[in-house]
């Protein structure tokens, strides 16, 4: 004998939606496709019965999907055209609510990586040069740069805006906090237009463990010893603009002439320890 089979109240509850108007009886194409199935239950119809008739239906555009281990599918989905999406809020939601999650998963695997770019080993040779400060003199305040290279190999860097340039504190490298201050000091950057391409001697070549070195001198006139107080944090921090992993005499002139934008070239930070130093009048 065959069962008879109820539709449950709920199930027409959840899917029927509101008709256009109070005065308009044509369905919407959601309850006109709901309404075609639960008929074509009710009457044994069968479910690809259903999807044709939807199909060549004006009211009813969408794509009834059922579970075939269940006489009586408590549950579908439908696919239809935009047009269809547009008719129900329930699915603008759900359509924002997917968009708002892919964003924000895209946000939160890029954004993390970009922070960490600079916690990223150094390229090349940079991680074998290493960049430390010492004072030197109280009066004037002196501090010495000394740049090491602890590569088994020679390397090579562009001097320009480097830990041995001579213009290291005009151009904002060297930072300046004195004791008890929430922030290092504005001192005046100068804007340095330098000679392009550079000329063979802004090229400086370290043998595997030389060290070569340069006093920064804290003049008056660029930061003033009542500024300073009487004790005040250094630390030197900036790019290597080109670096490579070679003696200057096997790099090709247009390698040297492209500096940093060599294929063999190198570029990456840079940073100094933290050196406390006083300062007597």
């Amino acid at each position: 004998m065959q069962k008879s089979m109820r539709v449950p109240d709920l199930s027409l509850q959840l899917l029927e939606y509101p008709r256009k108007d109070s005065q308009d009886t044509e369905l919407s194409p959601y309850s006109q496709l709901t309404s075609n199935f639960i008929n074509a239950q009710r009457s044994g119809t069968d479910d690809k019965e259903v999807l044709a008739d939807c199909t060549h239906s004006s009211t009813c555009q969408g794509r009834l999907l059922t579970s075939p281990t269940s006489p009586f599918p408590s549950s579908f989905t439908i696919l239809g055209p935009m047009s269809f999406l547009r008719s129900s809020s329930a699915a603008r939601f759900f359509i924002g609510l997917f968009i708002t999650a892919g964003i924000f998963t895209y946000y939160t695997h890029s954004i993390p990586s970009l922070f960490q770019m600079e916690d990223d080993p150094a390229p090349g040779p940079i991680a074998g040069i290493k960049v430390s400060l010492e004072q030197k003199t109280t009066s004037p305040p002196t501090v010495i740069v000394k740049v090491t290279n602890t590569n088994t190999e020679p390397a090579t860097f562009l001097s320009y805006a480097s830990p041995l340039d001579g213009l290291v504190l005009q151009l904002g490298l060297l930072s300046i906090t004195p004791d008890g201050a929430s922030a290092p000091l504005e001192i005046p950057r100068l804007e340095v237009q330098r000679k392009w391409p550079p000329a063979a001697e802004s090229f400086i070549t370290f043998a595997p463990g030389e060290t070569q070195q340069q006093d920064i001198v804290l003049k008056e006139q660029i930061v003033s010893q009542e500024s300073l107080g009487a004790k005040a944090t250094v630390q030197l921090k900036g790019k290597w603009q080109a670096v490579w992993a070679k003696a200057k005499g096997d790099i090709s002139n247009e390698a040297l002439e492209k500096a940093g934008l060599a294929e063999d070239a190198y570029s990456g930070a840079f940073s100094s320890n933290e050196l406390q130093f006083g300062v007597t009048a």
